[in-house]
């Protein structure tokens, strides 16, 4: 994704304890990575664009990132490079531990878009215990997946929590029931990038603010860009 800039587009609809509507939320911005790190620029909330000095602060914020970026040695790029590589791979370890802590089973074939998938289902293998922290919420979901037949990449994931499941060092919990879709799409030959989520349910942030919405995130409009850092991002 370091590669890309994209649209997204987000709508929330916030419920009460009885599951009645309280408000709903939508937004659209645009992210860029720029020094390993994404930027978002907002777009529009509640159809309505931001204002003219929100723009600017945005637009700052990504001139200075891009201005750093072009002025670190070649060391100071490599150790950068290095560290976000270390924390990606980091982060997704805990997918490797899926075929350990998981029964799969294939169910069927199938499509998406026309494209031949296969489809697995997963749940938990009884008594297994993970080996790291983030692996545990793998003890706690059943689901399937889609598997393109191509390229084996996955397309499609749906998940269900089956007992509390808590991320970002528990200022996240979702209740048992929780349901999640993720969806990707072949952007351009052999690059798999999020198209949609979904995620509805009732959960706490951080311990105490009682959650009970759903929220659809799409992303879309991937292309190629450049930096320029004196003046703007060239979106190519």
């Amino acid at each position: 994704m370091e590669d890309y800039t994209w649209q997204a587009e987000s709508i929330a609809h916030h419920l009460g304890s009885k599951g009645q509507l309280l408000s709903t939320e939508e937004e659209r911005w645009e992210t860029l990575i720029l020094d390993g790190k994404p930027f978002r620029r907002m777009l529009e909330r509640n159809h309505k664009p931001i204002s003219d000095s929100e723009q600017r602060g945005q637009q700052r914020k990504i001139e200075e990132a891009a201005r750093a970026e072009s002025t670190e040695s070649a060391d100071q790029k490599q150790r950068r490079i290095k560290k976000a590589q270390a924390d990606r791979k980091r982060e997704l370890a805990f997918l490797s531990e899926i075929p350990d802590l998981m029964d799969l089973t294939l169910e069927t074939d199938s499509t998406i878009e026309g494209r031949p998938v296969w489809v697995v289902s997963g749940k938990p293998k009884p008594g297994v215990q993970a080996k790291s922290s983030d692996a545990r919420m793998l003890t706690k979901i059943i689901g399937r997946i889609w598997i393109d037949k191509a390229t084996h990449q996955w397309a499609k994931v749906e998940a269900q929590t089956t007992d509390l499941v808590s991320w970002g060092l528990f200022l996240l919990r979702f209740s048992p029931g929780a349901h999640l879709t993720f969806e990707q799409t072949e952007v351009s030959a052999g690059v798999w990038l999020p198209h949609r989520l979904f995620i509805a349910g009732q959960g706490r942030v951080a311990l105490f603010k009682r959650l009970a919405a759903d929220q659809e995130i799409r992303w879309s409009n991937y292309r190629k860009f450049s930096v320029d850092a004196t003046s703007h991002t060239d979106i190519r």
